[in-house]
């Protein structure tokens, strides 16, 4: 063997051995994330079966690494007499495991491809995908539930139940929505309250809150249901089953939520909590930091989601900025 057929072949065994050992790695560390991707419930243990799937994967990854290159070594050695170290089998390792990466983040972007299409066919959301909302995504939202109470009320018949109830909802979340965006936080000394109020972040949910019940109670064709309380987790969600008796804010009461909510915290640990909640990201919409929405309205709701209880906190928040405003 010529010295350059060695080195095609010391180059080939490594680019093997690198790509081979970071596939099998990367791939099978990212599986458990993508299996969790599926569940629509909390599995008890998952996270301790996803750590061992990890370490196993490392380990594979090693073995694969070693096999491979004791394939080739041996090939050589038995074959040629030569050894696959040396020449430019080092350097086809790190190219190796370079086009490793590329592979496996196509794998990787299949993967989550398939999941997503999974997922829409099913109309299902993953447990553990946090519902987490930015100021803008909540003004979003907010406009969007203007829009349609609006045209629910241009449908509806002058009779409708509810109607004139849905046209004062409707001019409170406007009057809310159209300050969200430079809401002041004025003298407030909570300074979470003070970023989320400023950003106008809980300004918009609270407008979406009372259209999209308005609009709910359009569509049935019956009166705004004002008293029946809505999910403390996420007033976005379906109106309250039941309530839930729970230590929130360091406040302990029997607190409402829907139907999927209230199953979540019976059957899940307190730490799983938070995947339900609506959260806000906070200080310059970073996800590394972000507020819960209950615990912005706790204080003022005192547990209490009825609609008349959101009501009164819009016209708390307008009447607030109002006065801000005039100082």
């Amino acid at each position: 063997m010529d010295g350059q057929d060695l080195e095609t072949l010391q180059a080939v065994a490594g680019v093997c051995v690198g790509l081979a050992a970071v596939l099998v790695g990367l791939v099978g560390w990212y599986l458990p994330h993508w299996q969790r991707g599926f569940r629509t419930t909390y599995r008890p243990g998952f996270e301790e079966r996803a750590r061992a799937w990890r370490r196993r994967s490392g380990v594979a990854a090693l073995v694969v690494a070693l096999v491979v290159a004791a394939v080739w070594g041996g090939y050589l050695a038995l074959a040629e007499g030569e050894l696959v170290l040396g020449g430019r089998f080092l350097l086809a390792v790190v190219q190796g495991a370079a086009a490793g990466l590329v592979l496996a983040g196509g794998v990787v972007v299949a993967l989550m491809a398939v999941r997503a299409a999974v997922m829409a066919v099913r109309r299902a959301t993953p447990y553990g995908q946090l519902v987490r909302m930015d100021p803008r995504q909540a003004r979003r939202r907010a406009e969007h539930e203007l829009t349609a109470l609006g045209e629910a009320l241009e449908h509806a018949g002058t009779q409708a139940p509810g109607r004139q109830r849905a046209g004062e909802y409707l001019e409170l979340a406007r009057r809310l929505h159209a300050g969200s965006a430079e809401r002041a936080p004025g003298r407030r000394t909570d300074p979470e309250w003070e970023v989320l109020f400023a950003r106008g972040a809980v300004d918009a949910v609270v407008a979406a809150v009372l259209c999209r019940t308005a609009r709910d109670a359009l569509e049935h064709g019956r009166p705004v249901p004002e008293d029946r309380a809505l999910c403390l987790f996420n007033p976005l969600h379906e109106p309250a089953a039941g309530t839930h008796e729970m230590t929130l804010e360091d406040r302990l009461g029997a607190y409402p939520l829907c139907g999927p909510c209230r199953e979540h915290v019976r059957t899940t640990p307190e730490s799983e909590w938070e995947v339900r909640m609506l959260l806000f990201n906070a200080w310059h919409e970073a996800p590394a930091f972000h507020v819960r929405f209950l615990g912005v309205v706790v204080p003022f709701l005192d547990g209490d989601t009825r609609p008349a209880k959101f009501v009164e906190l819009a016209r708390a928040i307008l009447a607030s900025a109002e006065e801000d405003a005039g100082t």
